[in-house]
């Protein structure tokens, strides 16, 4: 594209960034992105404006990028995060240029040690797992438990573990469907024979209809995601574990099914991963011979098989 092309509008003023910004969501919300993409989205504009301090945005060049990433490493900012605000902010400055306000910017992500994702060791994972005593524990230890035998045995986000109603469930099959995910591709992912054994067991004491949430608060409704990590560390305190974190289950059981041989391609699509990407990244830092059988390197198999067996009275 020629220098000469960019749009010449009859005042800077409708260069704006808050105006152009405006109708980057505008197009983002037409194309029905979901909000935690928009917040990104905005959130990581925000932080590149507030530094910028500028007002055109046909003031915006390679050199004025360059500067804010020496900026942010200056700020001791690591450059994982880094990369992740520049692939954002290449989305915005790519629509700008479409829209020809600017000049096109090639943005390079920086280079940097792969850094090892925060797991849970498979000792902490084995206290977690280790069943409370139902006669005596509350209805709130009960559904962390459960919760977090979920997480360990699907490797699903959060966000994906509270919307789950008892209807996506289909134990006979052993299959959970996951309707809200970052992608926003449902999935059908399996279930490993201890976490069905689990959920029947929680099914019985949680009652409630098909169309309600599997994992309630105690007005039966949705719980928040904030809920799920306080109950979370509160029960991992109890039992000793100072660390906390929900995704660390999510990379536990990647790490857990790479290092037993399990293959990328099946775990993109359990992770639910639109590219290869991100799970090359966890095959780069856990990589071993590839081998069959989903079973022998399910996390919560693994975990559960070694410990201890869940049964059901009858």
């Amino acid at each position: 594209m020629s220098r000469g092309k960019v749009k010449m509008l009859s005042t800077e003023q409708e260069l704006t960034a808050e105006k152009c910004f405006t109708e980057f969501i505008n197009q983002c919300k037409a194309r029905n992105l979901s909000s935690a993409t928009i917040r990104n989205y905005t959130q990581q504009w925000n932080y590149f404006v507030k530094w910028w301090g500028g007002d055109s945005v046909a003031s915006i060049d390679k050199d004025k990028i360059m500067q804010y990433i020496r900026y942010l490493q200056e700020k001791g900012i690591r450059t994982e995060t880094i990369n992740t605000g520049l692939r954002t902010i290449r989305v915005l400055l790519n629509y700008l240029h479409e829209e020809n306000y600017i000049h096109p910017i090639k943005i390079k992500l920086l280079k940097g040690d792969l850094p090892v994702k925060e797991t849970y060791t498979d000792q902490e994972l084995s206290v977690m797992l280790k069943k409370p005593n139902i006669r005596k524990c509350s209805f709130r230890e009960f559904r962390t438990w459960c919760m977090i035998n979920f997480l360990v045995g699907t490797g699903v986000r959060a966000r994906s573990l509270v919307n789950i109603k008892i209807s996506d469930l289909d134990l006979d099959n052993s299959l959970v469907k996951v309707t809200v995910v970052k992608n926003r591709k449902q999935q059908i992912l399996p279930l490993p024979p201890s976490l069905i054994t689990i959920l029947n067991m929680y099914l019985k004491h949680r009652g409630g209809e098909q169309s309600d949430y599997l994992f309630c608060n105690e007005k039966n409704c949705k719980m928040r995601e904030t809920s799920v990590y306080h109950d979370v560390q509160f029960f991992n305190e109890a039992r000793g574990i100072t660390q906390n974190g929900l995704h660390k289950f999510r990379h536990s059981f990647a790490r857990s099914f790479i290092l037993s041989g399990g293959d990328p391609f099946r775990l993109q699509r359990l992770l639910g991963h639109s590219t290869l990407d991100m799970t090359k990244r966890y095959v780069q830092l856990y990589d071993r011979d590839m081998l069959e059988g989903i079973e022998k390197f399910n996390l919560l198999e693994k975990i559960t098989n070694s410990t201890q067996k869940v049964t059901m009275k009858r």
